[in-house]
C-alpha cells in the first residue's frame, strides 16, 4: 500500500487498544501469547489477516501436505513451474540481499 504522500504504508498498525490487550496478555504462555498477538494484530488491521499456522493442528497439516501431492491439486506444481520459468526475471527485479519466503 502507498500513502497519500507516496510513501509505503505498513499493512497494519497496532492500535493503542490492541497494544493494551497485548500487554494484558503478556503473562500467558509463549505460544498462547503469540496466538493472542497474531489475532489482536491481524484483526485490528485495516486488512484483516490470521496466519494459517493457527488453523491446522499436526494431523491437519499432514493431511494438507498429502493433498498437495495429489494430481488433482495442481497449485503447488503450477507455482513451482512459474518460479522456475521466471527465476531470472525475479532475480533481476529484487535486491541482491532479498530472501524469498514461501
Amino acid at each position: 500500500m502507498i500513502s497519500a504522500a507516496g510513501l509505503p504504508r505498513p499493512l497494519f498498525v497496532v492500535s493503542p487498544k490492541a497494544e493494551n490487550m497485548l500487554h494484558e496478555n503478556s503473562s500467558i504462555a509463549p505460544v498462547e501469547h503469540a496466538f493472542a498477538r497474531d489475532v489482536i494484530c491481524g484483526l485490528s488491521a485495516d486488512v484483516k489477516t490470521l496466519p494459517s499456522r493457527w488453523l491446522y493442528d499436526e494431523r491437519g497439516s499432514a493431511l494438507f501436505e498429502e493433498i498437495t501431492r495429489l494430481d488433482e491439486y495442481y497449485l503447488t506444481r503450477a507455482e513451482t513451474s512459474i518460479l522456475r520459468e521466471r527465476q531470472s526475471g525475479i532475480a533481476d527485479f529484487v535486491e541482491s540481499d532479498a530472501i524469498l519466503i514461501e
